[in-house]
């Protein structure tokens, strides 16, 4: 008896085994009852927004692919893993952890989730067998969901993986609600300084939720505020000066110093002409620091476009250039000021280009979600100006729509109200009052009847019957003509370097020349005539110099010899008074040109030799009374 349950057991088993190695979609575990405070091992390749239903979605779609182990999930974790999503995501308490599917979908309404008839992103779908609660998933948008615990052969290897939820229906004739999680959005107050921030360190700051939540961000350390600085050190032309910067926080104090560069010489040229004696040169004097030097004049004179005069003492010449390059630039005004338009510059610049998505709406097309969707094609269009050029229309998906009567759900059935449509295609115009439109990217004919309406099994709850729209994009570009143009700079310096002459380089040379010069050279000095210093008298002797015409040196300096004692009246010198002193007088006063001492001649004492002296000197020679000098 044993040995037969042990053997109906095994039986059982295998049949169980069997069963499941055929079917054809992924497997799910029925059961979902472990509860942890989260698992550990999710991919963190996703960014947060902030919205929980984009959030948690985001999460779960970075997971795809990974299974139980990777986790660390050891029992069913279909559950479990929209609530450790959840958890990520900030929204634990509008998706609470359960046991198995049933504890999690009261724990879920609990936290105040609402049944609703159409899903969106961010809801929890759960999928029934009969009246039990088998399996949960996670709406990615209104059509797919997440699965985790999804295919394989135990909850290690089982992995997380995105199906329609009508595909998930179709597994054993499930069917499914929808819950929408009383997400929680953060409304998070001002801003509250922890940790005040300084001029080094950073600080902390917090806001806070009504819900008792908060966020702490870092304050960026502050930075010195340094003043304008102080020169501590002045520069001079060859020896670095110092700044000192100083921060102007009080709490802070911090100095930093910044190195003043040298002066470097500022020096000022005088060129002094060649004198008698030293050949011109060029005297250097820094205006800063007055270091003086010198360099001399070399002969030759400035360079000049000018020939040298016939009378040059040697020549030299050569070659300068000077450019003026092409500027170029662009445009899509005709005309711009100061430049020139390139006549074959023009081109055609893309300003533009994009998607457009159109599709025909039927009558009662309801718009819905797809009004950023036109209504018609794009042509290409062009001016003189502007151009778009579009391309063929290409297919880019389905739209399928249609009316319904309202529905509500019963536990585990679908109620509904009013009369189904059934495999009439309905009208716009009868008396639906629910109007619902997805897109799919694929085709999901089933059959189509004469009427174009198409059935597309498994979409909806409430009915099957559906239109179908295809909707078509086109790429466009548009583009602006622009122009070239182009101007002249003004010309460069004269330089010695060669330069070639390139269509973007206009290039002028010309010949200067250089001579050589004796007015740089010492002209040496010039005596002038015998100056007097000191006129010689009666035993004192004088002096005389003679002195350069030009620079008015001293060149040579004597002595004149000092005078003989001198008797009044012997013009003559001969130490007697005589008739031959007085024909010397009369000569010399009629103009002759004899030799006779002045200081003789001045018999009457007056300082003046004339024809007083003459008629004093004959009454002496006559033996008149009267006394010389």
């Amino acid at each position: 008896m044993k040995r037969k349950m042990i053997l109906k057991l095994s039986s059982i088993i295998l049949s169980a085994v069997l069963m499941l190695s055929i079917i054809p979609l992924g497997t799910f575990t029925a059961r979902a009852n472990q509860s942890v405070a989260y698992a550990g091992g999710f991919n963190t390749n996703y960014t947060l927004t902030g919205n929980p239903a984009d959030d948690i979605v985001a999460i779960a779609v970075a997971q795809e692919g990974r299974n139980g182990s990777q986790f660390g999930y050891s029992e069913g974790w279909c559950d479990n893993f929209i609530s450790d999503c959840a958890i990520l995501a900030g929204c634990a308490k509008a998706v609470p952890q359960g046991g198995d599917v049933s504890d999690f979908l009261y724990n879920l309404v609990s936290a105040g989730a609402t049944k609703v008839s159409s899903p969106q992103k961010g809801d929890v779908v759960i999928f029934y067998s009969g009246s039990l609660a088998k399996h949960a998933g996670l709406m990615k948008d209104s059509v797919n969901c997440i699965n985790g615990n999804f295919n394989g052969t135990s909850d290690y290897n089982r992995y997380v993986a995105t199906y329609s939820y009508s595909t998930v229906n179709s597994y054993n004739g499930w069917w499914c609600e929808f819950y929408r999680p009383k997400y929680h959005t953060h409304s998070y107050g001002a801003w509250q300084t922890v940790t005040a921030a300084t001029c080094t360190t950073a600080g902390t700051q917090k806001c806070y939720c009504a819900c008792g939540d908060s966020k702490t961000q870092s304050i960026p350390a502050l930075g010195h505020s340094w003043n304008d600085g102080v020169v501590t050190k002045q520069p001079t032309c060859e020896e670095k000066g110092v700044k000192t910067y100083t921060c102007t926080r009080s709490s802070c104090g911090a100095t930093r110093t910044e190195d003043i560069a040298p002066l470097d010489h500022a020096y000022e040229t005088v060129t002094v002409p060649a004198t008698c004696t030293e050949d011109a040169y060029t005297r250097f004097t820094c205006s800063h620091c007055h270091k003086t030097y010198t360099e001399p004049l070399d002969g030759w004179s400035e360079w000049s476009a000018t020939p040298p005069p016939a009378n040059a003492k040697d020549t030299r010449q050569k070659t300068q250039y000077r450019y003026k390059t092409k500027e170029t630039s662009t445009g899509t005004d005709p005309e711009k000021s100061g430049w020139t338009k390139d006549p074959n510059g023009t081109t055609w610049k893309k300003t533009a280009s994009g998607t457009h998505v159109y599709f025909s709406r039927p009558s009662g097309f309801n718009s819905g979600a797809y009004s950023n969707y036109a209504s018609s094609p794009l042509s290409p269009s062009s001016t003189a100006t502007t151009k778009r050029e579009v391309s063929s229309a290409a297919h880019k998906s389905y739209i399928y729509w249609h009316w319904a009567f309202p529905y509500t759900y019963g536990v585990g059935t679908n109620t509904y109200i009013g009369s189904n449509y059934g495999d009439t295609c309905p009208s716009y115009s009868d008396a639906a009052t629910v109007w619902e439109a997805f897109e799919s990217d694929i085709d999901l004919t089933e059959l189509t009847y004469s009427d174009g309406c198409v059935r597309v099994q498994g979409h909806s709850n409430y009915s099957y019957n559906w239109f179908k729209v295809e909707v078509f994009q086109q790429t466009y570009t548009d583009y602006a003509k622009q122009y070239s143009y182009y101007r002249w700079t003004d010309w460069s310096a004269w330089q010695d370097e060669a330069v070639a002459s390139t269509s973007d380089k206009q290039v002028e040379q010309r010949t200067v020349y250089s001579y050589m010069s004796d007015d740089n050279k010492a002209i040496g000095h010039n005596p002038g005539d015998w100056i007097i210093d000191k006129e010689p008298s009666v035993g004192v002797e004088g002096s005389k110099h003679k002195e350069c015409t030009k620079c008015h040196a001293v060149l040579e300096t004597v002595t004149i010899p000092a005078l003989d004692p001198v008797i009044i009246g012997d013009l003559n010198g001969d130490g007697i008074i005589n008739g031959k002193d007085g024909i010397l007088c009369s000569q010399a006063l009629v103009g002759w040109d004899v030799d006779y001492s002045e200081a003789a001649a001045d018999v009457n004492g007056d300082g003046k030799f004339n024809g007083k002296d003459g008629i004093l000197l004959f009454q002496y020679l006559a033996g008149w009374d009267v006394v010389l000098g």
